[in-house]
């Protein structure tokens, strides 16, 4: 069939019993208890609004029942990979991301989420969660390069390294240092080079008043984000501090409005301002064309 740029695409698919997203979802589970307390991580406003519309999302939408979904294009197009975790997986900032390049570079992109919920770039999925997939580090290459062409690489990675060994006793042994990190990351952009491909780095976002949160995690966030910052590897980066955060420099923390209730996780007014970030690292990378 026929598809315009832009259209959305809708499957249905039968599941034997309906689940509340809450249910199926770590992440929505989390934002939904953040969201019933009354201290000071609930978010109001936007905020509040977006996180009460994913929690009463039918259960079978987050399901994985499918995968990928093949479109021929009329001409040579950009093919666009963004790699990551939940935040790229929820989709928030790839779809604005979408928008903006429909509109900037129409018929010119071809974009695809390879985001993993629980996703790190060191360590393979813990065994209480294994849908949290094989460490970044093995998957980037058969998933970024093993089926279609891909000129253009956006990495947004990295904080579930920061925050699975404060968060699940599984994972406690298995804490990073920034050095080991920067390695991890960088060679993203060394694997995509080999294959003909530019890669842009965004930082690791902040997640400052999130459970997982502590002195030690922040520091090496912090080391991290500085050594990206010179990483000279990466064709392009992007500061998501700097989009997310307020004022508060010494302590940056995702603004109230931009998550969904956890501090970590960006909503889709959150999305909007990554993808907005992320759009002037790739206005100079596509202006040539495929």
């Amino acid at each position: 069939m026929s598809v315009q740029p832009g259209a959305t695409i809708e499957i249905r698919c039968q599941a034997g019993e309906s689940r509340s997203a809450a249910a199926l979802s770590p992440v929505l589970a989390h934002g939904q208890a953040q969201l019933e307390t009354r201290g000071g991580l609930a978010p109001t406003g936007p905020a509040a609004e977006a996180l009460g519309t994913m929690l009463t999302l039918p259960g079978v939408g987050l399901v994985n029942g499918v995968t990928t979904i093949e479109v021929e294009t009329r001409g040579p197009v950009t093919g666009l990979a963004l790699f990551g975790d939940s935040i790229t997986q929820m989709g928030f900032w790839p779809a604005a991301l979408e928008r903006h390049l429909r509109t900037e570079f129409p018929g010119r992109t071809a974009v695809r989420n390879l985001g993993i919920a629980g996703n790190r770039v060191l360590h393979d999925a813990p065994s209480s969660q294994p849908t949290f997939g094989p460490a970044a580090g093995s998957r980037f290459t058969p998933q970024v390069f093993g089926d279609e062409p891909v000129g253009l690489v956006v990495v947004l990675i990295g904080v579930n390294d920061l925050v699975h060994p404060a968060s699940l006793p599984e994972a406690a042994d298995e804490v990073v240092t920034a050095d080991e990190l920067l390695a991890g990351i960088g060679a993203f952009a060394e694997v995509s080079h080999r294959h003909g491909a530019r890669a842009v780095v965004c930082t690791i976002p902040p997640f400052f008043g999130n459970e997982a949160w502590t002195p030690q995690t922040e520091a090496v966030r912090q080391e991290v984000n500085a050594g990206l910052a010179t990483e000279t590897s990466f064709d392009a980066f992007v500061d998501l501090d700097q989009a997310l955060c307020g004022d508060d420099a010494a302590r940056p923390a995702q603004r109230d409005a931009l998550h969904i209730g956890d501090r970590l996780h960006p909503n889709p007014q959150g999305g909007e301002a990554i993808a907005a970030a992320v759009m002037p690292a790739l206005r100079p990378l596509l202006a040539d064309g495929p």
